[in-house]
């Protein structure tokens, strides 16, 4: 009879178990699901924004290491086509220089948030800058 009993407590347990497992399982997949809802709008979201971009050229304006840095952003067919450095007279040059990838960066993300460079942060920083200030012209 002992046998028994503890068979059956086993068999209750594991049956404990499943079930506390599955209600978990579910729990989860339901933040999976919510969490996938929310990507898909802000997806849909991102694509509606980038398609209000006006096609034409805007310049824009920030500060750096030295001093004031302009850059020219070409926008064609909504996207960023290109970028530009127009004037950074004041900026240390090897710190430009660094910084200079930005622009090419600026393009691959089809937005000025991308991360600084290393090395050459205070004129990242003027080029984001300018280059947020010519994004918003451009109805972004």
């Amino acid at each position: 009879m002992k046998i028994f009993f503890l068979k059956l407590l086993n068999v209750v347990l594991i049956a404990a178990v499943l079930f506390i497992y599955q209600s978990y399982a579910l729990s989860r997949k339901e933040k999976v699901d919510a969490y996938e809802k929310k990507v898909s709008e802000y997806k849909r979201a991102k694509s509606a924004l980038e398609g209000t971009r006006a096609d034409g050229t805007y310049t824009g304006s920030g500060d750096g290491y030295g001093g004031r840095v302009t850059i020219q952003v070409t926008i064609e067919n909504h996207s960023i086509k290109e970028v530009k450095l127009l004037s950074a007279d004041k900026e240390t040059p090897e710190y430009l220089k660094k910084a200079k990838r930005l622009l090419q960066d600026i393009v691959n993300a089809q937005s000025a948030n991308v991360d600084v460079v290393s090395g050459a942060t205070l004129s990242s920083v003027g080029i984001l800058q300018a280059a947020r200030e010519a994004l918003k012209k451009s109805g972004l």
